[in-house]
C-alpha cells in the first residue's frame, strides 16, 4: 500500500502498525485503494467534516460513492477511530457483497447481531479473520496495520 501511495507513514520514517486508524483516515485509505477521486462539494454533508480540513475530499466522496454514512446525529465522527464492524460494513457495501447464511463463526456474532451480515460477508470473501479464541471483536479499534491488511484482501492485492 506504501509503495502505490494508498498509505503513508509518519514524519518520523515509522509506520505505526499498532496505531488505531481514525474514521477520517479510512476514508482516505478506501478512497485511495478503491481509485475514488476526492470530491469537495460546496455544501459539506456533516457538520464536524468541514470544507478546511484535508480529509473533507475524501469523506464526501466516500458519501457520494454510498459506502459510508454518519451517525443519528447527522454527525460523521471523523477524530474517532474505526472499529472493526464499521470497516466490514463499509467493504461490503464498496464491493456490492451480500451475505445469506446463517452460520456462526465467531462466538461474539451471533446470527442475530447488527452487523452479522457485513462481518460475515467479509469473512466469506477472505477480508476478516477472527481471533484464536473464536472472537471476532466487532468494537475493538482496527490498528494501521490491520486496516492495511483488510484492504489488501478485499482488493486481493497478496
Amino acid at each position: 500500500m506504501y509503495t502505490n501511495g494508498m498509505v503513508s507513514g509518519y514524519g518520523d520514517g515509522t509506520f505505526k502498525p499498532y496505531n488505531p486508524v481514525t474514521r477520517a483516515q479510512f476514508c482516505k485509505m478506501i478512497c485511495n485503494m478503491l481509485g475514488i477521486e476526492k470530491y469537495e462539494p460546496e455544501t459539506p454533508t456533516f457538520p464536524d467534516v468541514p470544507k478546511s480540513k484535508w480529509f473533507y475530499g475524501y469523506v464526501e466522496a466516500a458519501v457520494q460513492e454510498g459506502i459510508i454514512s454518519g451517525y443519528a446525529d447527522g454527525t460523521f465522527k471523523p477524530y474517532n477511530n474505526i472499529v472493526r464492524k464499521h470497516i466490514c460494513a463499509i467493504i461490503k457495501r464498496a464491493k456490492g457483497w451480500t451475505y445469506e447464511g446463517t452460520e456462526e463463526i465467531f462466538t461474539d456474532v451471533p446470527s442475530d447481531h447488527p452487523y452479522y451480515d457485513d462481518i460475515m460477508a467479509c469473512y466469506e470473501h477472505g477480508v476478516v479473520g477472527g481471533y484464536d479464541d473464536n472472537t471476532f471483536r466487532p468494537n475493538n479499534n482496527a490498528t494501521r496495520g490491520q486496516v492495511c491488511k483488510m484492504l489488501c484482501l478485499m482488493e486481493n492485492i497478496f
